[in-house]
């Protein structure tokens, strides 16, 4: 997954965090593609789950902050994504790699951060930094 225009959202900040994740999110199917082991890449889907979750704790206590008028919407979708994670994370520790697992990775997982980051993300970046009046150059 490459981290490109599309995903860019101006507040390097974000920008900063977003490429984390998708580096996380690299690692896993790195290992998937490597054959590295249910270990291992179990490893990187925790530390891949820990860090969306850091993310997703800043960036709604910035919305609240920033009286975002759709905070509960994202905040929704926000759980909604830890939802399909632990159901992948719980089906990785039965299955192991198996085709669904991977399928769930690549395209649920992975779809999901690219919509959310493209829109979700640049909706309240637009109405937070334009109520502002701060919208980064």
């Amino acid at each position: 997954m490459d981290w490109g225009e599309k995903l860019a959202t101006g507040v390097s900040e974000l920008d900063d965090r977003h490429r984390e994740l998708v580096e996380r999110i690299n690692t896993v199917l790195e290992g998937i593609d490597q054959m590295r082991g249910q270990e291992m890449i179990g490893a990187a889907l925790d530390e891949f789950g820990g860090c969306a979750l850091d993310y997703f704790r800043e960036e709604e206590t910035f919305l609240r902050a920033a009286a975002y008028p759709d905070y509960e919407r994202h905040r929704d979708l926000h759980d909604g994504f830890v939802r399909e994670f632990q159901e992948m994370r719980d089906r990785f520790d039965v299955e192991g790699a198996s085709l669904l697992v991977i399928s769930m990775v690549q395209h649920g997982l992975i779809k999901w951060l690219l919509d959310h980051i493209a829109e979700a993300d640049k909706e309240w970046i637009a109405a937070v930094y334009q109520k502002d009046d701060a919208v980064p150059a």
